[in-house]
């Protein structure tokens, strides 16, 4: 039984798209935990590989980013275990809180080269690109402690401001489209 793991999987800079990636038991279950789809369904229903739009929380149930997720279940993934992916807006800010909510609900900070170890040793990779690798396989305890504060106080407001302008925003377009319905249901009771 491997322990599930996480770790940002694209660059520390602002990009269009950031992952988080998780491997390990019971992952899609964790995952659930800081994840809410938006059809409000558990993790644990999703087809594999298809893509879903959900919200991610922070470890005091704040919505951090509007994000889409994917599960892999074992063996049909790179590491051969059940696997998750958020694929969130490219914020290094979004990312280091999406981070910590995994952390907090009892994932372990995956260290470099983890998830290329677990595909070579479930059989799922041939050596050759493991040995390329150059990063350490093994995580060094400064990769494991989790840091005190994960962004600073201002990067945190400006994360909520942001959630807060994206959720007026959907409320915006859920009263149009409201609007929109109502006045479709008239042509209907017309015709």
């Amino acid at each position: 039984m491997a322990h599930p793991i996480a770790a940002i999987a694209t660059g520390f800079v602002r990009s269009g798209i950031g992952i988080l990636r998780m491997s390990g038991d019971g992952c899609i279950d964790l995952a659930n935990k800081v994840f809410t789809l938006s059809s409000k369904k558990p993790m644990s229903e999703l087809p594999v590989r298809l893509l879903s739009r959900g919200t991610l929380y922070d470890e005091q149930s704040r919505p951090i980013d509007e994000a889409m997720v994917f599960v892999s279940r074992a063996p049909h993934s790179y590491t051969g275990e059940d696997t998750v992916e958020f694929q969130c807006h490219g914020s290094p800010a979004v990312l280091r809180a999406g981070l910590s909510a995994l952390l907090s609900v009892g994932f372990r900070q995956a260290g470099p080269g983890e998830f290329t170890k677990r595909a070579f040793l479930s059989g799922e990779v041939p050596a050759t690109p493991v040995v390329e690798t150059t990063l350490p396989l093994e995580p060094t305890p400064a990769m494991i402690e989790q840091p005190k504060r994960v962004f600073t106080v201002e990067q945190e407001e400006k994360l909520q401001a942001a959630m807060v302008q994206l959720e007026q925003q959907k409320a915006k377009r859920t009263k149009k489209t409201q609007q929109v319905e109502n006045q479709l249901s008239l042509f209907d009771s017309v015709a």
